[in-house]
């Protein structure tokens, strides 16, 4: 591991007080000299839970899961491996773990020849071992599935949600046809739930959103009274806002579908850039990317009251973004905030601070290099463990490998 030095600013917003996030960044090690790509990081009692793919030969994928505490790894842990799956920058596995802490886990394998006929699968370990895999969905079309979130229900279950595609089948035609789907088809996507007891599987599921964007990744969060979770809507015009819907848990039901903020960005394309949530105590933190008119920003809002309502956005940067954001909470009144951006023929790995006010610390550079532009970089996800950041990201190579840092908060 080495220690970075040089730490680059760029622009302080100096009215708040805030300092910039870290006061010290280490590089972790990695944890494999073999390919390594789209690693997730979760935080499970006192150590980080990082997941990755490898892809051994052209058609076998494994999927692993190691621990970390301080910058040391546990044995990375094989949790399964197949062929013919899907391995995308954007559509990555993901972790989450039960209150009684049973780890359950997110892939996706091909359904059929075309490019965005997939499955998603999850697989679960309780009792020490891991479960079989299988199939939340079960709708048996050839179109996609993915984009999961997952939080903990009750003492021994997960709440999740998925972007679901079964409304695009066959929807150009009647007739169903026997060539491959390259592309997302007419139909529209839909936001799916599920209940999961990683002991028996799905024990619930249904309907939340019946028109949503393609292929933006979800996000959620928790409080003490509900679950939030984030994903990029679709209007009848192509205005694609950022929606939340809340489940209660008092009243066991679901929320409509809200707009997080009328951002008013209509695109034809699914733009291919998610939210990001994370509460502390019962405040939640959401931060997206929006493009409204050509001009993009990372925006972020807060919540106090379970998921009800958010606050009006706070805009962290402006122009020259690539979003791809990641959001944590330090405390009940502030998050940090990740996004990529490029100035000067640069691309940057950027964090801040900013808190339910609105007030904002300087914009720190983790990392500088033209790469991260790259789909094949992924997004880069972040998790907190006491007073340290964990963020980590791909870089494309031969052989992939992952880019694990470790930030100092610099808070008092």
């Amino acid at each position: 591991m080495l220690v970075m030095a040089g730490l680059i600013i760029i622009a302080g917003c100096g009215e708040s007080g805030l300092p910039e996030p870290f006061s010290e960044i280490t590089e972790i090690e990695q944890p494999t000299d073999f390919d390594a790509r789209y690693p997730f990081l979760h935080v499970s009692g006192d150590s980080v839970l990082v997941s990755w793919q490898s892809r051994v030969e052209d058609d076998q994928t494994r999927l692993y899961l190691a621990g970390i505490n301080d910058t040391q790894w546990s044995e990375p842990e094989l949790v399964t491996e197949g062929s013919e799956w899907f391995v995308n920058w954007a559509d990555f596995p993901v972790i989450g773990t039960s209150r009684s802490g049973d780890v359950m886990m997110s892939f996706m394998t091909s359904s059929g020849p075309g490019t965005f006929e997939y499955d998603l699968n999850f697989i679960t370990r309780s009792g020490g071992a891991w479960n079989e895999a299988f199939v939340p969905h079960e709708d048996g079309t050839l179109t996609e599935h993915g984009f999961a979130s997952m939080q903990p229900y009750g003492d021994d279950q997960l709440l999740t949600v998925w972007l679901d595609g079964r409304q695009m089948a066959d929807s150009d035609d009647d007739e169903a046809s026997d060539e491959p789907h390259d592309s997302h088809g007419n139909g529209d996507m839909m936001l799916m739930h599920g209940i999961v007891d990683p002991s028996d599987g799905i024990v619930s599921k249904g309907s939340l959103d019946h028109r949503v964007c393609e292929c933006c990744p979800t996000a959620s969060a928790s409080t003490d009274d509900a679950s939030i979770f984030f994903y990029r809507d679709r209007s009848d015009d192509e205005t694609r806002n950022i929606a939340f819907v809340t489940y209660r848990y008092d009243q066991q039901e679901w929320s409509s579908p809200k707009p997080l903020n009328e951002d008013g960005w209509q695109v034809q394309g699914c733009p291919v850039n998610g939210p990001a949530a994370d509460s502390y105590d019962n405040t939640v933190g959401a931060a997206w990317y929006t493009a409204p008119d050509d001009q993009p920003y990372v925006k972020v809002a807060f919540s106090e009251d379970h998921g009800e309502s958010f606050s009006e956005p706070i805009v962290i940067h402006e122009e020259n973004t690539l979003g791809r954001v990641d959001l944590k909470m330090i405390d009940s009144q502030t998050a940090i905030v990740s996004w990529i951006d490029q100035v000067e023929g640069q691309t940057q790995l950027m964090t801040r601070l900013v808190d339910s006010g609105g007030a904002m610390g300087p914009a720190q550079a983790v990392k500088v290099d033209n790469y991260l532009a790259d789909r094949a970089a992924g997004f880069p996800r972040m998790t907190r463990l006491n007073d340290a950041i964990y963020l980590g990201w791909t870089r494309p190579g031969e052989p992939n490998q992952i880019e694990l840092i470790r930030g100092e908060l610099a808070l008092d």
